[in-house]
């Protein structure tokens, strides 16, 4: 996404909260009304009370929202992220079967890490 995107988006929708994940150009999140996690994203749509919205993100990110959030207005640009779509289950499955890769994270994020897949293994029983 570019600048120019976000000027066009609000001369069209002059009404529209513009959300980007913190991925995208800082020159883009920078204009965006709110750039955030996937989490962080339906937060803001709660909280703010927007009636319409415009994502800048992955196109699946918007069907998730537009399930959560069916009172609001959503317009995508439905962009693909080419980075997104190199996981597969496949290749995921052959990565932890094979043990493939390591990640090295420094251990107090190690720790936040763990309990949150805790919880979301707790939430998912």
């Amino acid at each position: 996404y570019t600048v120019y995107d976000i000027q066009n988006a609000r001369r069209q929708f002059p009404d529209v909260k513009i959300i980007t994940h913190p991925e995208c150009r800082e020159e883009v999140t920078r204009l965006a009304d709110f750039s955030g996690s996937t989490s962080q994203m339906a937060d803001y749509i709660r909280n703010s009370h927007a009636k319409s919205v415009l994502l800048l993100t992955e196109c699946s990110m918007g069907d998730n929202l537009r399930g959560e959030f069916p009172n609001v207005e959503f317009i995508s640009t439905c962009q693909t992220c080419p980075h997104m779509k190199k996981i597969t289950l496949e290749k995921v499955k052959a990565a932890l079967e094979n043990e493939q890769y390591e990640v090295d994270v420094p251990e107090d994020v190690r720790v936040r890490a763990e309990k949150a897949v805790k919880k979301m293994l707790e939430i998912g029983r």
